[in-house]
């Protein structure tokens, strides 16, 4: 049996992280629902938290999506495959 490896772009990646924050979602779950290591995680959160694509609440501990991320995922979903 073969295993297949697929591998996403940068890019597809934060669109997932976006995507699984829409709801708001502890750093853990959204690594286990990626399958990103936690450094290349918390690389990818900080990049879309200083683009203010998504917010940290520091009271639930969370990252949820804003309204900035949600635009920007939906234009990133309509760019052409490669």
């Amino acid at each position: 049996m073969q295993s297949q490896s697929v591998q996403r772009n940068h890019l597809q990646i934060l669109t997932e992280i976006l995507n699984i924050c829409r709801e708001p979602q502890a750093r853990t779950k959204v690594m286990h629902k990626t399958g990103l290591s936690l450094k290349r995680l918390q690389f990818c959160l900080k990049e879309l938290m200083k683009q203010n694509m998504v917010d940290f609440h520091h009271r639930k501990r969370t990252y949820v999506t804003t309204e900035k991320g949600l635009r920007h995922m939906q234009v990133w979903k309509e760019l052409p495959k490669a």
